[in-house]
């Protein structure tokens, strides 16, 4: 779908693997959890982390179809304003979540402290562009919905990982 130059399918694309990585999400934290009764608090953190990001990436990924909805012309500006909002809840949220978590040692500091890392770097990126040291467009809107994406990924990757050390195996 084309909207002012601009092709659009490629944050349908995005869309479809968020909703993607949310059932994967579900899936293996019902097998994992499902031999031992109840998950550990690490990966439960893992596994709504992954759920909040992918439900979000999924939402902001959609957005820019909805400003479009009306207009042939989608409003990056609104469109990066809105994200950056998010990110910025978002990651306060994530960065509580880490420290609580790395402290408990439930959570690796090193993968924490990258993902937040490039949390704050996604954030400030949007950031610049709505003082217009970037030009907010696609590119700039994308890069955020990346970080969510990524985020989303890492915490099924991790999700995986721990769920296999600690049973030693998923099912």
């Amino acid at each position: 779908m084309i909207h002012g130059e601009v092709d659009l399918d490629i944050l349908a694309s995005i869309a479809e693997i968020s909703v993607a990585f949310a059932g994967f999400a579900g899936i293996i934290t019902a097998l994992s959890g499902r031999r031992f009764g109840e998950l550990e608090e690490g990966n439960l953190t893992r596994f709504r982390l992954m759920i909040y990001s992918s439900l979000s990436a999924t939402f902001a990924a959609l957005m820019p179809y909805l400003m479009a909805y009306n207009s042939e012309v989608v409003d990056w500006w609104l469109c990066v304003l809105l994200l950056t909002i998010f990110l910025l809840v978002f990651l306060a949220f994530l960065i509580r979540t880490f420290v609580t978590q790395v402290t408990q040692g439930l959570l690796s500091g090193r993968v924490a402290f990258s993902v937040a890392l490039i949390g704050i770097v996604a954030t400030t990126v949007q950031l610049l562009s709505l003082f217009a040291v970037f030009e907010p467009d696609l590119g700039i809107y994308l890069f955020g919905v990346y970080y969510l994406l990524i985020q989303s990924g890492i915490s099924f990757t991790r999700l995986i990982t721990a769920s296999v050390r600690s049973n030693g195996t998923i099912s």
